[in-house]
């Protein structure tokens, strides 16, 4: 379940006794968990917090001890435990972008990491490595439109 950016503090046992709940994202925006929150979630295993560690109130995390809590590095807050539970610090990874764009008879192709694939035929499922680097060009004469563009990260 990821919780709506909008919410920032999530109210006594709004989630108590969620046996069905397993894992959790809990955005930047929450700044406070009141008490027993999360208590007798026992099936939930993953707590992923995008933001610093919110204040706790108690037991928020009660009955809900295979669960472990993961955090962004460079976020503060966070200690080798939170609420009981276990933490792990994880890195962000920016995804790739792509951005193609016309001018005139040539397209231009940009992206920010990977590689470049092609193809103009995607019923066999072919791609062709494109070794140019960004941003990449068509040349006019080939018909840009008749082709497809992929980036393969990493």
């Amino acid at each position: 379940m990821i919780i709506s950016d909008r919410v920032t503090s999530i109210w006594l046992y709004a989630f108590n006794g969620c046996t069905s709940l397993t894992s959790v994202t809990i955005p930047d925006s929450v700044t406070g968990i009141q008490s027993e929150a999360f208590g007798g979630c026992n099936s939930l295993t993953n707590i992923t917090f995008l933001g610093n560690a919110p204040t706790l109130g108690s037991d928020v995390f009660d009955g809900d001890s295979q669960a472990t809590v993961y955090y962004y590095t460079g976020t503060t807050g966070w200690s080798s435990t939170y609420g009981g539970l276990k933490t792990v610090g994880i890195t962000a990874t920016t995804a790739p972008t792509l951005s193609i764009q016309s001018k005139g008879k040539n397209v231009i192709i940009t992206w920010s990491a990977g590689t470049l694939l092609e193809s103009t035929n995607l019923t066999n499922g072919v791609w062709i490595t494109n070794s140019a680097t960004s941003p990449f060009t068509n040349a006019p004469g080939l018909n840009p439109l008749m082709k497809f563009y992929r980036v393969q990260y990493p």
